[in-house]
């Protein structure tokens, strides 16, 4: 097989984000015909068919899934060889990608943000912010050359080292029976309101909680999510 062209794996990749060859061409600032082409001969070079369309709209197929999924990686890497040859060009023996969750203590990732190495002097850290579970997948692509997170799930691809840890807080009223409790579980819990982070803010903790309580047969009356702490407070 020739070798492929790096025009081509952007025109997949954008159509299999879009799944839509009109917006897909319109991002690309191609034509319609002419990425229906590109396409065309993608999958001819490969001798498999990446996309299912019809008038009504497009899939990826199984292969095109797996084939998608490398080639993000594959252009991620090209992109930042160039990247990492310029930093070196002004200087930068090294660059290493750092994310952090927006959870996590502000003092200990600005105390990892300044730390100096005597035998790499010129290297420079590019900080990311996001949550843990895009951060967890950023790093097993490769994106990131490390992450501290709130918390996330195993994965045999990463090594994970535990820095410090955090009790999961309750907020009643204080009038509320539970509170003259010293211990408290889910089961004391059952049938309440619930006010959670949404699943978008945690998305490892908001299922571990619901898993957890379904396990133990335990169902809130009724789930508020909310984004930050202080929206908790206030709906207590």
């Amino acid at each position: 097989m020739s070798q492929i062209d790096f025009r081509l794996l952007q025109s997949a990749i954008v159509l299999a984000d879009e799944l839509s060859f009109s917006r897909a061409a319109s991002r690309l600032h191609l034509t319609q015909p002419g990425l229906t082409k590109q396409i065309q001969e993608l999958e001819s070079q490969l001798g498999v068919i990446l996309f299912e369309r019809n008038s009504q709209r497009v899939e990826l197929t199984e292969p095109g899934r797996v084939f998608i999924e490398h080639a993000k990686l594959a252009v991620f890497h090209l992109e930042r060889a160039v990247h990492l040859t310029r930093a070196s060009a002004k200087g930068a023996e090294v660059v290493v990608n750092f994310g952090s969750s927006p959870y996590i203590d502000p003092y200990i990732v600005s105390t990892i943000l300044s730390v100096r190495l005597p035998l790499f002097p010129t290297m420079r850290v590019h900080a990311h912010s996001h949550f843990s579970q895009e951060l967890t997948r950023q790093v097993s692509s490769g994106e990131l050359d490390m992450a501290i997170i709130a918390t996330g799930e195993e994965n045999p691809r990463l090594n994970f080292l535990e820095i410090e840890s955090h009790p999961l807080f309750a907020l009643m009223q204080t009038r509320d029976a539970t509170t003259k409790k010293r211990v408290l579980s889910l089961k004391d819990f059952d049938d309440r309101v619930w006010v959670l982070f949404g699943k978008h803010v945690h998305p490892t903790m908001h299922d571990s909680l619901l898993s957890r309580a379904e396990e133990l047969g335990v169902a809130p009356s009724e789930i508020q999510y909310f984004t930050t702490a202080e929206e908790a407070a206030s709906r207590s």
